[in-house]
């Protein structure tokens, strides 16, 4: 099992760091169940365990004599050796009908090699659930010593916001949320006192608050910018599902907010985070990432990308790209959000190309579209039309059989400088190309609003 594979990572970081020699048995005993089940309200779930099987009473927690009881039969369990989920929350789940020991489907971080018992395991499993990280709507395992240790330091912390009469409606059991929510605080390097953990769900109940599942892979990226990391993937639910080892690539999510801050300006990534997180999709997009076997800028793809760069072939709301073929070039740059689109799809587009110089060869590209577009006879359309068409190309041929179009009317310095445009197009990978062709549709919008002087962030 991997969380007890992590737990004992950790418990042997602790005792070096504090110059103890705990065991694995005595610091769940005094370090973890004293936090985690030692108080009315629950840090973590107790599963199919004693602590919380039978369940309680509807609508009551359970007396510290009845969180006493279960602690002993969960301790007995465990000496006892049992290899089920009497034990900890990721052995394997025993189908007690059959009497086959067959894992059913409720099992998860299961093996059919035969591996020695050993009671600490059960003990090591507990301390690395409570080290997991929810994220995206799953549970991810890091083995990096600063990120336990920083999830270490805040289960305190949930555990005083669940003490406190204050926030009595917030509800336990949420440690994996908490664990995010608490390692996108101390890596952001934020004061304890301006922590704001506690929000409202839709229904208006107290919770903890989740934010958007990439804040703390933010954080954990500005903290340890030139690593990588492997995390293991997993999902305990009624049906448990692995996703396996996968590595965040930590440089390239660091570059997203980087970039951000380098285009729009040095406060642009704190003042517009609420509105661009809206943009970087829900926790489907983490899990898309995942099952294409690693975490870096491609997880973060914002969301309407894709029907802004081919309007005529997609269905989109109303307001956020026009219907008419030419409407794309209607933006409007009063309207807040779509600013925050505008620049959040020109860095995720330029962090996707890897070479900040694409930012400049796309700036050329549009001024010189758009200064062969200023140059049409009083009345004409077809030159803004032809604009229309390049930008609206799939392919690297048909954006260069578009573009040969305008170098036909174009001047000798403009053809060269142009003609540079066509060999780094033709150099791109196919992906490559959509991303550049996109960039250069971006600032090409910007171009105009520029010239017809409208406000432009």
């Amino acid at each position: 099992m991997v969380t007890a594979i992590i737990g004992q990572q950790f418990l042997a970081q602790y005792n070096q760091e504090h110059g103890d020699d705990l065991s694995a048995r005595a610091f769940f005993e005094t370090k973890f169940l004293s936090l985690f089940y030692s108080h009315p309200k629950y840090m973590m779930v107790g599963g199919n365990t004693a602590l919380s099987n039978p369940p309680f009473r509807k609508g009551t927690l359970p007396t510290s004599e009845e969180r006493a009881k279960r602690m002993t039969t969960l301790l007995a369990n465990i000496e006892a050796g049992y290899l089920d989920t009497r034990t900890t929350l990721d052995f394997p789940s025993v189908e007690p009908v059959a009497g086959k020991g067959d894992f059913n489907t409720t099992s998860g971080q299961t093996t059919d090699l035969k591996i020695a018992y050993d009671p600490d395991t059960a003990f090591y499993s507990w301390i690395g659930n409570g080290l997991s990280v929810g994220i995206g709507g799953v549970t991810v395992l890091f083995d990096h010593p600063l990120i336990l240790n920083a999830i270490f330091l805040g289960w305190s912390h949930y555990r005083d916001y669940l003490n406190d009469q204050a926030y009595e409606e917030l509800p336990g059991r949420k440690i994996h949320a908490w664990n995010a929510t608490w390692l996108n605080h101390y890596f952001s390097g934020q004061r304890l006192r301006d922590f704001s953990p506690v929000s409202s769900d839709k229904k208006g109940n107290m919770t903890v608050k989740a934010g958007f599942w990439g804040n703390p892979l933010f954080s954990i990226a500005q903290k340890l910018s030139g690593e990588r990391l492997m995390g293991y993937v997993f999902q305990a639910s009624n049906l448990n599902q692995t996703y396996g080892f996968i590595p965040f690539d930590l440089p390239d999510v660091k570059r997203l907010p980087e970039l951000y801050k380098y285009l729009f300006g040095n406060y642009a990534d704190q003042r517009d985070t609420q509105e661009v997180e809206t943009l970087y999709g829900n926790n489907q997009a983490f899990l898309l990432a995942c099952q294409r076997g690693a975490i870096g800028v491609s997880a973060f793809e914002p969301a309407g990308l894709w029907q802004f760069a081919y309007p005529d072939t997609a269905k989109v709301k109303k307001g956020k790209t026009p219907k008419k073929e030419n409407g794309w070039r209607e933006y409007n740059p009063n309207n807040s959000t779509e600013r925050f689109t505008f620049n959040t799809y020109q860095t995720w587009l330029l962090a996707m190309l890897k070479r900040s110089d694409y930012w400049d060869a796309a700036n050329k590209a549009a001024d010189l579209l758009r200064a062969y577009e200023n140059k049409a006879a009083k009345a004409r359309t077809d030159r803004a039309n032809q604009i229309i068409k390049i930008l609206a190309t799939k392919t690297q041929l048909a954006f260069l059989d578009e573009l040969s179009t305008v170098l036909k009317a174009i001047d000798l310095e403009s053809v060269e400088a142009l003609t540079e445009i066509a060999k780094e197009v033709h150099e791109l990978s196919p992906d490559g190309f959509v991303y550049f062709r996109t960039l250069i549709k971006l600032r090409y919008i910007r171009q105009v609003r520029l010239e017809n002087k409208e406000p432009i962030n």
